[in-house]
């Protein structure tokens, strides 16, 4: 079901600019428990609004409280499921807390349990984010190697190392395996 989304995703947003996977045999990680406040939507891939939900989350990054670490902010997608013609999930942008006691208006939270996860590292612009997914997902999901984990949260890690405008940025991504 992941696949599918993602195969789609690729070919809606295929755009063929540079990029690598500085990773393409990524580091296996298990990560703990995390308590992470943002906002929250249901996504369509064909009414994709994950541009607007950051604008959302960027206009009013500082009424977050109790920060875990103050230079990373998550895009965390999970639960999706086709329906008719059309690829639907959540996705929430926000940061990780130490505790959920002050959310924001609007925001909401998210407990993600522990779980082991595959760690790749995408080079270059978001514009070619999609080029590392369809190698996430095709070329090295194809392998084998480690079974993806459809049924749980899939990570964009954005710290220190991202800048929207270098062609150099990097972001992490975590693919739930089992």
């Amino acid at each position: 079901m992941k696949v599918m989304f993602l195969l789609a995703f690729l070919i809606a947003f295929s755009i063929s600019l540079n990029s690598e996977v500085v990773n393409p045999d990524p580091e296996i990680v298990e990560l703990g428990e995390m308590t992470v406040i943002g906002y929250q939507s249901l996504i369509s891939m064909k009414h994709n609004l994950i541009f607007d939900l950051w604008m959302r989350y960027m206009a009013k990054i500082g009424e977050i409280q109790n920060l875990s670490d103050p230079k990373v902010s998550l895009g965390i997608t999970y639960w999706g499921e086709e329906k008719d013609d059309d690829y639907l999930f959540f996705h929430l942008v926000g940061m990780q807390v130490t505790d959920f006691s002050v959310i924001p208006q609007g925001m909401t939270y998210l407990i993600i349990p522990a779980h082991k996860y595959a760690k790749f590292t995408h080079r270059g612009s978001l514009e070619s984010l999609s080029e590392t997914y369809g190698f996430i997902y095709s070329e090295w999901a194809a392998s084998g190697v480690y079974p993806i984990s459809g049924d749980f949260f899939e990570l964009e890690w954005y710290d220190e190392r991202f800048n929207p405008s270098s062609s150099e940025s990097e972001l992490d991504i975590y693919v739930p395996i089992n």
